[in-house]
C-alpha cells in the first residue's frame, strides 16, 4: 500500500515529465519554424538574385560590343582591298557575326545565356589608297593629277618623308581642293632639316609654320601635323575636287575616306588590275548592329550605332 508521500513524490514525478516533454515539442516546433523562414527567405533571395545578375549581365554585354564594334569595323575594312561596296557589306557583317557568337560563348560559361549581334544598317563610302611608300603619282606616272572629283572628304591621313620633298618652293607637292569658285592648297617643302608646311585660299589668308621630322604624319581632315596646325577645304563648299601636284616630289603613304559612293575616281588615277597602289576600295563606316541577349529570366534587345571617323 502507498502512503500519502509516496502518491505525492510520483505525482511531481509526473508534472516534471510532462514539462519536460513539453519543453522538447515547443523546442522542436521552434526549430521547425525556423527551417521554414530560412528556406522561405532563402527562396525569395534567389529569386530576386538571379534578375538582378541576368540585367547586370546584359549590361556588360551591351557595354562590351558598343566599344568594341569600331575597332572591329575599322580593321575589317582595311584587312584586305574590297572591289565593290557589296564585299565589304558581307564581310563586316560576317565579323559582327562571328564576333558575336564568341562573346556569347564567353557568356555562357558564367551563366545560361546567349547573345545574338545582326547588322541591321550600314553606310559604304569610297576608299583610295596607297600603301607603297612611292611616290604620289597616280596610275599612269603622272604627277599633276586628279584623285576625285565631287568628292566630300570624311578621313585623310598621309605620312610623307622629308628626304623626298623638293627644296624649291615652286616644286613644292601640294594638295588642292576646289568647287569650282573657291579653292584650297596645302604645300610641303623642304629647307635644310625643317619641312615648311604652307596652306593658302582663295578666301583664307596664307599661313606656313616650319617642322622638324624625318617622317610627316598629317591628319588633313583634322587639320595637324607634328605641332602645326591648319583648316581643311577653309571656304571650299561640298562636292568638290582633289588635287595632287607635284606629286613626284613626295613619297609615303596616304589613305582618303570619301562620304558614300557618289565622288567620281578618274580611271586613270587609280590601279584596277594590279595589286599596285593607290588603288580604290569601299570602306563601310557607319554601322547599326541590333544586340539581342536571352537567358531563361530576361531578353534585352537594343540597336548600337556606331560612326567611324566622323565629318
Amino acid at each position: 500500500m502507498v502512503d500519502g508521500s509516496e502518491r505525492r513524490r510520483l505525482r511531481g514525478d509526473d508534472r516534471g515529465q510532462l514539462i519536460l516533454v513539453g519543453a522538447v515539442v515547443i523546442a522542436i516546433a521552434l526549430v521547425g519554424v525556423v527551417v521554414v523562414l530560412n528556406s522561405v527567405l532563402y527562396t525569395e533571395n534567389v529569386a530576386n538574385r538571379e534578375p538582378i545578375s541576368s540585367t547586370r549581365d546584359a549590361r556588360d554585354a551591351h557595354t562590351l560590343v558598343r566599344e568594341d564594334i569600331g575597332s572591329l569595323v575599322r580593321r575589317v575594312d582595311y584587312e584586305e582591298r574590297y572591289d565593290s561596296p557589296n564585299a565589304v557589306r558581307t564581310a563586316v557583317n560576317a565579323s559582327v557575326a562571328e564576333y558575336g557568337t564568341l562573346i556569347g560563348l564567353r557568356l555562357s560559361r558564367r551563366a545560361p545565356a546567349s547573345l545574338n549581334l545582326t547588322v541591321v544598317d550600314e553606310t559604304v563610302g569610297t576608299g583610295i589608297e596607297q600603301d607603297s611608300g612611292g611616290n604620289f603619282t597616280n596610275a599612269t606616272d603622272a604627277s599633276n593629277w586628279t584623285v576625285a572629283r565631287n568628292a566630300d572628304v570624311r578621313r585623310f591621313v598621309a605620312t610623307v618623308n622629308r628626304s623626298s620633298l623638293s627644296t624649291d618652293a615652286n616644286a613644292s607637292f601640294a594638295v588642292t581642293t576646289t568647287d569650282g569658285s573657291a579653292n584650297w592648297t596645302l604645300s610641303l617643302s623642304r629647307n635644310g632639316s625643317d619641312v615648311v608646311v604652307r596652306t593658302s585660299g582663295s578666301s583664307s589668308p596664307t599661313a606656313s609654320c616650319n617642322v622638324t621630322a624625318d617622317r610627316l604624319r598629317i591628319d588633313f581632315r583634322n587639320g595637324t601635323v607634328s605641332g602645326c596646325s591648319f583648316t581643311f577645304a577653309d571656304g571650299v563648299g561640298d562636292g568638290y575636287d582633289v588635287t595632287y601636284r607635284n606629286g613626284a616630289n613626295a613619297s609615303g603613304n596616304y589613305s582618303i575616306l570619301l562620304n558614300g559612293t557618289d565622288a567620281t575616281i578618274p580611271s586613270e588615277s587609280v590601279w584596277t588590275d594590279s595589286d599596285a597602289s593607290p588603288y580604290r576600295t569601299y570602306v563601310v563606316y557607319d554601322v547599326s548592329v541590333r544586340l539581342t541577349y536571352a537567358t531563361p529570366e530576361l531578353t534585352y534587345r537594343t540597336l548600337l550605332r556606331t560612326v567611324l571617323y566622323e565629318p
